[in-house]
């Protein structure tokens, strides 16, 4: 019987939730977010647009629509949260102002952290329908941007409006006027990861002189530093997949299918290492939290590797 080594490594990978921080929007002269037009007072209530890619934990072939609150203003529907580093785009596709929700004419995709090269128009909703009704006339004229667009820490979307196509697009907006920061529902928040710890004291292994693994005994333990938390689950993969959170999301499939815990984890060496396995070789235990539809990660790589 030849010796070998197991090396285990322990990676937690926490998942930070990141809401907006604020919501920028342009104040008239009286201080209040209101755009007024022909008599008609646009006091604005909510941004809202869609999830397009790359969102973990959310619908990304439907798109699952998101919202954010304006001054406050509450109930928000789907308030907007993504994962921190996750590579998430979101696309703005209407406002609501006193109730009515006004789509654009040209979403925004936030590509980069300037306004868009063109401000939209903004018709109101048709009643029946979930996109704008292209027979009413255009209500005002709108442009958004984002201070962070890889939405990577916390940020602020600011939406400057205007009755005047001209007074919302780039090449002119040192008329905009006085802006003002108002807070928006939300902060980040962290899904904390698992913590666990390994245990290989049970582990005999025979390997021939060919380094090829011939006989196994015991299992890998792993034991939560602070306790199991709620929601916790593990699976083995083979290999060691990509370690950003997407991809070790991806490569813990499905969520509700994976092995639930309860108090340690006892992993059979047979489980991580067939016979017949030629050395060296590595496989992973991925243990996943869930909180809200929202997951953390801890990897845990363990490589057998010959003397």
């Amino acid at each position: 019987m030849l010796c070998f080594m197991l090396v285990v490594n322990c990676t937690e990978k926490p998942s930070s939730v990141i809401t907006p921080d604020a919501i920028s929007i342009t104040l008239t002269s009286d201080g209040s977010a209101v755009l007024r037009k022909n008599g008609v007072e646009f006091k604005f209530e909510l941004i809202s647009g869609i999830y397009d890619k790359f969102c973990e934990g959310h619908n990304q072939v439907d798109h699952d629509p998101w919202s954010v609150g304006i001054n406050q203003f509450s109930p928000v529907p789907h308030p907007l949260k993504v994962i921190e580093y996750s590579a998430c785009r979101i696309i703005a596709t209407s406002v609501q102002a006193n109730g009515v929700t006004y789509v654009a004419d040209t979403p925004f995709a936030f590509t980069n952290n300037d306004y868009a090269p063109l401000a939209s128009a903004f018709r109101a909703k048709a009643s029946s329908s979930a996109s704008r009704d292209d027979v009413s006339p255009i209500s005002f004229f709108g442009n958004l941007k984002t201070s962070d667009h890889t939405l990577s820490s916390n940020f602020i979307l600011t939406l400057y409006t205007s009755d005047d196509v001209n007074l919302v697009t780039p090449s002119v907006y040192a008329t905009y006027g006085n802006t003002n920061s108002i807070t928006a529902q939300g902060t980040m928040e962290t899904v904390p990861s698992p913590n666990y710890s390994a245990d290989l004291s049970s582990i005999t292994i025979s390997v021939s002189a060919t380094n090829t693994l011939m006989a196994e005994t015991g299992a890998l333990v792993l034991v939560a530093a602070n306790g199991a938390q709620t929601g916790e689950r593990y699976v083995v993969v083979t290999g060691a997949p990509a370690t950003d959170i997407a991809s070790l999301i991806n490569a813990f499939g499905d969520y509700n299918s994976a092995n639930v815990i309860s108090g340690s984890i006892n992993i059979p060496i047979a489980n991580l290492f067939a016979l017949g396995t030629q050395l060296p070789t590595q496989n992973t235990v991925l243990i996943a939290h869930k909180l809200n539809d929202i997951i953390s990660i801890e990897y845990i790589t363990v490589s057998a590797v010959s003397p």
